[in-house]
């Protein structure tokens, strides 16, 4: 079975779907794989995707371990809050989830703004996240946040002749090289669509979020992949200015670029599942 967020050309009946009562309304999550003696694993999504980014990953952490993937509130099928949430309310929600599941230790993969959460989950909660994975690493200097800050000013509003789609179809080419994954694009759009107006609102809660100083505090086992994407920079800084937690391990990634989910799902898996792999008690 799919749905219509399902990742082009993913169709897989592992995955299964469910909707959770969280403080923040309901959370649509999808899942994979049985309890078993493995930790169950945890995936965040980027901004603006959903969990369906993970299609291609979750049936095969699926295959020895349960595997959730939540839509962060306001992505995916998630209800929308009524306020901008901070990391911590993000990462709340998540608990909720877990709580609700019954699981009480696990580990965590975040990508991009998932990078932010899995952090924050394991500051806040280090006797429930055992070990964390990272792709991508958004820790901004003043300056760069200064850039960035045009993210905070919303979207397009609607107009008569579609303009505004246009504006949106056109962020499907950055930081990207022809040939253009079309099909890829238009699930792109169709995701950054359904948050409406409010977007943004993760960017403001990552931009606001201690990322550097709580990631190197972290005590658990941390894997950070380093893909050339457009969070190379700030990622290769940290690891080259010494800022990875004490039990941190860098992997450059320079063939690969944005949505390695998609594209690398056989490399991707076999290094993140090797890591968790060593981090078993």
């Amino acid at each position: 079975m799919s749905d219509p967020l399902s990742a082009p050309g993913r169709t897989s009946t592992a995955i299964r779907r469910s909707l959770i009562d969280t403080r923040f309304g309901q959370i649509h999550l999808r899942i994979s794989g049985r309890s078993s003696a493995s930790v169950p694993l945890v995936l965040l999504h980027m901004t603006p995707l959903s969990s369906a980014m993970y299609d291609p990953l979750l049936p095969m952490f699926g295959r020895d371990r349960l595997v959730i993937a939540p839509d962060r509130p306001g992505f995916g099928f998630s209800d929308l809050p009524d306020h901008p949430l901070s990391m911590s309310e993000y990462a709340a929600s998540t608990l909720d989830v877990l709580d609700a599941l019954g699981i009480e230790t696990l580990d965590v993969l975040g990508t991009h703004t998932g990078s932010v959460e899995a952090v924050e989950l394991a500051s806040a909660h280090p006797e429930r996240v055992r070990s964390i994975v990272l792709v991508g690493i958004p820790a901004y200097t003043r300056r760069e946040l200064e850039e960035r800050s045009y993210r905070l000013a919303g979207v397009p509003s609607p107009a008569e002749d579609g303009s505004h789609l246009d504006w949106h179809w056109k962020r499907r080419f950055l930081y990207r090289q022809a040939p253009y994954d079309l099909p890829l694009f238009q699930w792109r759009l169709l995701q950054e669509l359904l948050p409406g107006p409010n977007v943004w609102w993760p960017y403001r809660a990552v931009f606001d979020y201690p990322m550097a100083e709580r990631l190197a505090h972290l005590q658990q086992p941390v894997l950070v992949l380093a893909p050339h994407d457009d969070l190379w920079e700030q990622t290769r800084r940290v690891s080259v200015t010494g800022g990875l937690p004490p039990r941190g391990r860098f992997v450059d990634l320079p063939h690969l670029g944005l949505d390695v989910a998609y594209y690398a799902t056989d490399e991707v898996f076999t290094i993140v599942h090797e890591f968790l792999e060593r981090s078993s008690p």
